[in-house]
């Protein structure tokens, strides 16, 4: 049951998993450029490695950002044509979701830690979500690396506590104290959760998009993404020596995994874009020459 998985949130971030989530083949090109040049032909390479021919995906998930309008809708773009092509399930994932877990299992985060996950906005700005880590009860075998899993048992998993949104750094962090859990909050996992049933799906991780990066700490909370490190004056004082490992892009292995288990407690993965603003340039308008009144 192999399945594709596209970010194009941050960089350029494709993985190809097996049904459990596990990589086959992953490849990440940094940067926020060329899109839409790179993308179909990295896609080419990963099942050329995995060996799948491109008939064999049975799925494919999507990175659904927050994110820039440009780079984040050529990934959506592409996987939705896809789907289409091959008629088969195309299923959106929050990229802030994918990075909030892999902050809770990679970087060895406990119950009742909370994470603030900040994505570089551009602007002076952040996308963030705040989430609560709990314990859930799980039957499964989850990979949380290269050749590692848990046992079944007992794993940390996020929930959504607020967000996504978008704003200024100094306003972001000027909310986190004090800031109230909203009613109807999502748990991140298909499992059973202490204090009440998971209202979504969820994942542990696969390979890591990218190295480890900076945290930081607002009362308690750590904060991760490529956010932490642009505005360490505003989030705090922990370094990323005091971190394990924080990511600073979404796992495209994640997010497959992700949507597997939602996909297997029934949840709906809508492929919707989150663009949370308007685009700096409106495709839909016409725009007027000058010199001749004209419109193109």
């Amino acid at each position: 049951m192999p399945i594709l998985a596209i970010d194009t949130s941050a960089a350029i971030a494709c993985s190809v998993v097996d049904d459990s989530g596990s990589p086959l083949a992953h490849r990440v090109i940094p940067g926020r450029r060329q899109h839409a040049e790179l993308l179909t032909p990295l896609i080419a390479e990963l099942l050329g490695e995995a060996t799948i021919g491109v008939k064999d995906l049975t799925a494919i998930a999507v990175g659904t950002g927050p994110a820039p309008y440009t780079g984040l809708r050529v990934g959506i773009v592409a996987a939705r044509v896809m789907g289409m092509a091959l008629d088969i399930p195309v299923w959106g994932v929050p990229s802030l979701d994918a990075m909030a877990y892999e902050a809770v299992i990679r970087g060895g985060l406990t119950e009742g830690s909370e994470i603030l996950v900040v994505a570089d906005a551009r602007r002076k700005e952040v996308y963030w979500a705040r989430y609560a880590a709990l314990l859930a009860a799980t039957t499964r075998m989850v990979p949380v690396a290269p050749g590692g899993t848990v046992i079944p048992g007992r794993i940390p998993c996020p929930r959504v506590i607020a967000g996504p949104a978008v704003g200024s750094a100094a306003e972001v962090a000027a909310m986190l104290d004090g800031a109230a859990v909203p009613d109807g909050s999502a748990v991140l996992d298909g499992d059973a959760v202490d204090g009440g049933a998971a209202a979504d799906g969820g994942a542990a991780a696969g390979d890591a998009a990218a190295g480890a990066g900076d945290a930081a700490a607002v009362g308690g909370i750590t904060v991760v993404g490529a956010g932490a490190a642009l505005y360490a004056d505003v989030w705090g004082t922990h370094s990323a020596s005091d971190q394990p490992f924080t990511p600073l892009t979404p796992d495209p292995s994640l997010l497959a995994t992700i949507a597997i288990r939602r996909n297997a407690g029934g949840v709906d993965q809508p492929s919707e874009p989150l663009y949370l603003r308007r685009p700096d340039i409106d495709p839909g308008v016409a725009r007027v020459v000058p010199a001749t009144g004209t419109s193109q």
